[in-house]
């Protein structure tokens, strides 16, 4: 996970429209964080490994 966190979290902070559209189409059940929400989730975990 290491090996890729730099990459990974440069990706999802500055994303491509297309990661923005499949994040949209993800199905879910009464639960529906913003994007932005997401990313400051998997930021804060990936920064603090």
């Amino acid at each position: 996970m290491l090996r890729h966190r730099d990459t990974f979290l440069a990706q999802i902070r500055a994303p491509h429209p297309s990661l923005r559209a499949g994040f949209g189409a993800i199905a879910t059940l009464d639960y529906r964080p913003s994007f932005e929400h997401c990313v400051a989730e998997a930021d804060a975990f990936l920064s603090a490994l």
